[in-house]
């Protein structure tokens, strides 16, 4: 209630106390009047208490003072629950050629979000708050298949499969401007092929959000956990970005339009980098070394302190480019607007997010990069903070105000299986030949969901995954 409201309410009570015609005698005997008479008689004042001072004057006292008491307790403000997102609070931090004036870290606000509950419930579900999860599968591969659909219905996911293809089953008048068949690998044009056909199907059926996979992904068994605290992070940058006229004043309505889409991850976003192989801080990028507003939500981390889910040393922290930071801030992970994040291992895109792409990767007609590196290039260069200068470009690209968000260090990891080298990735073909790895390995991961389906399955202790010594992971196939 405002002063105004328990002004009023105080004036109310003391005008009902005034009228009450049961305490007016009584307040006249102790001011030594009655009624307009001096009582000067002490036998008379005695008989006139003895008609005023009865039970019932006694009750309508206590009545009126339990009102006060109630009037003023609404008065009075209520203490607040300072319950922090996190066990302990984010600090400012310097950063390499930054000192912390310039950046800011922001810590979760004192008051928990009335709509974290509802949130939690969402993202702990079976496809992690989102519409759906889909994974991208050569259909020869049915051992990545056997191994993801296993750790998935272990830790409570349910998949979507979709075919990838070859990059030989693309015909060359299926290509955009800037894919040279020469010059790019197979693997590369069947990727970004594959992932186009997923982007397309969520335009095609309207899908409000969808988490693309690849078919060797792997998380720690406690993602949902994860997420939930990274949601978190997500809704208050964007909150923050939306109130920031140079973000907000780009978008018009017919860009809006899509963004309604009720995620625990918040509103008005086209890609969540949940899964990369290297990322950092936007400000660090070329052609941001000139920064002229180091308020803005853009250069705002949203800091996880104390995370568990990440390695003990920073050193085990691999395919990272803030490791200066990690070392600095040990135990910390990241949610910011992206800089320029590579890999495509697990990304998640809105409806909004899923056209923009369909748009600048296949209809405009060029792809400028492999599908990460064109992805990242949209995520930074062609934000809303980058108009109304955002002009160069093929069609797609200027003008398409990208949101993306990434967590760093990632929280999906590129899983590599115990065994055969050369049945890794079928993109990527570094890793061939006859070399054997001894153990099974996911970067970044503590307890893998991979390395531990046995202890899933049969109700055992989790084991954490052991540092990876570098250099070390082959043997003999002899």
């Amino acid at each position: 209630m405002s002063t105004s409201t328990y002004a009023c309410l105080w004036v109310l009570l003391g005008c009902l106390v005034a009228s009450d015609s049961h305490l007016v005698p009584w307040a006249a005997l102790r001011t030594g009047k009655s009624r307009g008479k001096r009582a000067t008689n002490p036998k008379d004042i005695q008989q006139s208490a003895h008609k005023v001072l009865n039970f019932q004057t006694y009750i309508r006292l206590a009545a009126y003072v339990a009102i006060s008491g109630l009037v003023w307790s609404l008065a009075s403000p209520p203490a607040l629950q300072h319950q922090p997102y996190f066990p302990a609070p984010s600090s400012r931090a310097e950063h390499d050629g930054l000192s912390s004036d310039q950046n800011q870290e922001t810590s979760p606000q004192n008051e928990p979000d009335i709509s974290d509950e509802a949130f939690a419930k969402l993202i702990h579900n079976e496809t992690l708050g989102f519409e759906k999860i889909f994974v991208i599968n050569l259909p020869e591969r049915t051992d990545k298949r056997d191994a993801m659909s296993l750790t998935a219905a272990l830790t409570g996911m349910k998949l979507t499969w979709t075919s990838a293809l070859r990059g030989t089953s693309v015909p060359d008048k299926a290509l955009p401007l800037g894919v040279d068949r020469l010059g790019w690998r197979d693997g590369g044009i069947g990727s970004w092929r594959s992932q186009m056909n997923v982007i397309r199907t969520m335009v095609e059926e309207n899908i409000a959000s969808a988490l693309i996979l690849e078919d060797d992904a792997d998380w720690d068994v406690r993602l949902k956990e994860q997420l939930q605290y990274i949601s978190r992070g997500t809704r208050l940058l964007l909150d923050m970005a939306h109130k920031e006229e140079a973000f907000e004043s780009k978008l018009n309505s017919k860009q809006r339009q899509v963004d309604d889409i009720d995620s625990p991850y918040g509103d008005g976003w086209d890609i969540l980098w949940l899964g990369h192989c290297g990322e950092t801080f936007p400000e660090r990028i070329p052609g941001h070394h000139e920064i002229y507003d180091r308020s803005s939500t853009r250069y705002t981390y949203y800091a996880m302190e104390d995370d568990e889910t990440l390695p003990t040393e920073p050193t085990d922290v691999t395919e990272s480019w803030i490791a200066g930071d990690l070392e600095r801030h040990k135990g910390t992970r990241w949610v910011h607007f992206s800089g320029g994040p590579t890999c495509s291992q697990a990304y998640a895109l809105s409806q909004s997010g899923a056209r923009k792409v369909l748009l600048a990767l296949s209809v405009g007609g060029t792809l400028i990069e492999q599908l990460d590196n064109a992805m990242s290039h949209l995520c930074r260069d062609h934000t809303p903070w980058d108009s109304p200068d955002d002009t160069q470009g093929p069609p797609g690209y200027p003008g398409a105000n990208m949101r993306c968000l990434s967590v760093n260090p990632a929280v999906f990891s590129q899983h590599k299986p115990r065994g055969r080298k050369a049945a890794g990735s079928d993109i990527e073909t570094v890793e061939d030949g006859d070399g054997l790895r001894e153990e099974g390995e996911s970067p970044n991961l503590v307890l893998s969901a991979r390395l531990n389906v046995q202890n899933l399955m049969m109700g055992t202790p989790l084991q954490e995954q052991k540092a990876i010594p570098r250099g070390k992971t082959e043997i003999s196939a002899e």
